[in-house]
């Protein structure tokens, strides 16, 4: 009747003397309602346990044992009251439906109320000629086919990608595309169109001091470390240690703005401070050498044919130089795959190597802002969950070469001229290893991906 599966009881002689009546419709009314009427066709739903008679809940103060001393109404009382309504209710009544729910959910259902039982083993034994007749409904449920999403890039589309990515005013200029985005393109090219284009993001519910305020904090606190400082030596590291809890909280206090002094938070807050404690130790042993920028704010313009010049951002954690190297550096607190040799093929269609594209990315922006020549410039990470392992490189730790990154390059713009290219739509991803961790799965219907 209402959906799920209902098993019902209706008497032999079903006439249809509603419909000839003058006013049409099934009056619907509680049990209250019906103590001065009398129907000649009766529906009662549902008629489970816990509904009829209902679970009663005395809202009174008094105890259950002092209103059965002093004879105040209880649950029996009230039991019988529903009884009584139920039974005068069905006494003239000549067609009789019984419905219940037999499916069990969070709503109860399932268990026949004692009134159907009472009915079927006393009464009808009695009251002759009654008969009983038991009907199973079941719901067939046709799922609807899921239709694969789609959008086309159409001139309002595309005027959005030109506001939001495209320089044409030196003045004025876009907020421009970063790593991250390119990798949501990546992973999926819907994904991006949600997230960038139509702002449909989802509410950061993530709470305490961990996942993105963790990281975040980490960073603040490596660039407070070190500003203000050109050249580190040996002799920095006595100071900047006993700095390191003053460095904690204030970097605390500017990224995440809460008190942290017990539970949950204050342990990050002890994880944090040790991190910050090794990667320090860790620079002091590799002593000396020269800070160029911490959270560099970075921007570069390529052109592409077609679509105009094309802005790149990023905010590189630091770049330093040391034996003759310009090194890229990155702190990351999750776990990323990095490459030990160049695969341009996965690193422009796999989503899980999305940390080198973030670093090649860097390298390019590094390049044009320091005016870096020639070979000597090489990227690498330090990976917070697995730190024994120091600082993990990129290429192996060998220099990027420039025929690298003009190769980098020439992909880079092949990837950004497919976002303005109107003949490949905005469209959910094949793989759907991809969608397991999606903000936007349950608008795709890919829950159980």
């Amino acid at each position: 009747m209402f959906g799920g599966n209902f098993s019902g009881i209706s008497g032999t002689n079903l006439e249809f003397h509603l419909v000839r009546r003058k006013r049409k419709g099934i009056p619907i009314v509680g049990f209250l309602e019906t103590r001065l009427m009398d129907y000649s066709t009766v529906f009662i739903a549902p008629l489970n346990e816990d509904v009829l008679p209902s679970v009663s809940v005395s809202k009174s103060l008094i105890p259950y044992s002092l209103r059965k001393a002093y004879h105040l109404p209880c649950k029996e009382e009230q039991d019988a009251v529903t009884a009584y309504h139920f039974y005068r209710l069905l006494q003239r009544a000549r067609n009789i439906y019984f419905f219940y729910n037999t499916d069990l959910n969070d709503t109860g259902g399932g268990e026949r109320s004692r009134y159907l039982f009472q009915i079927h083993h006393e009464i009808i034994e009695k009251v002759k000629p009654v008969k009983l007749e038991y009907l199973q409904q079941e719901s067939q449920l046709i799922p609807e086919p899921i239709l694969p999403i789609s959008i086309a890039k159409n001139d309002s589309i595309i005027g959005k990608l030109r506001e939001k990515y495209i320089l044409t005013d030196p003045t004025s200029p876009p907020k421009g595309i970063s790593a991250s985005a390119l990798s949501s393109y990546i992973a999926c090219s819907l994904r991006f169109y949600l997230d960038q284009l139509v702002y449909l993001r989802p509410e950061d519910k993530t709470e305490g001091l961990s996942a993105g305020h963790f990281g975040n904090v980490l960073h603040k606190a490596m660039e407070i470390a070190y500003e203000g400082r050109s050249i580190l030596n040996a002799d920095d590291y006595p100071d900047i240690t006993n700095r390191i809890p003053e460095i904690v909280g204030s970097s605390i206090a500017k990224v995440y703005d809460k008190p942290v002094n017990f539970g949950h938070d204050y342990l990050m807050k002890g994880v944090l401070t040790e991190l910050i404690h090794r990667i320090i130790n860790f620079d002091m042993q590799h002593t000396p050498f020269e800070i160029l920028g911490l959270e560099l704010n970075a921007n570069s313009v390529l052109p592409i044919d077609g679509v105009g010049n094309f802005m790149i951002k990023g905010i590189i954690d630091r770049v330093d130089f040391k034996d003759g190297n310009y090194r890229i550096l990155d702190y990351k607190t999750g776990q990323d795959k990095i490459m030990k040799k160049w695969n341009f093929e996965k690193l422009f269609n796999d989503p899980a190597y999305k940390l080198n594209l973030q670093l090649l990315i860097y390298c390019m922006l590094a390049k044009e802002i320091l005016d870096i020549q020639g070979n000597n410039l090489i990227a690498g990470i330090f990976k917070m969950k697995e730190f024994d392992e120091e600082i993990t490189w990129l290429n192996d730790a060998n220099e990027i070469e420039e025929e690298t990154m003009q190769q980098f390059i020439a992909g880079l713009k092949n990837l950004l001229s497919q976002i303005f290219n109107p003949e490949i739509p905005f469209s959910q991803t094949s793989d759907l290893k991809r969608c397991r961790y999606c903000d936007y799965k349950g608008l795709c219907q890919r829950q159980n991906a």
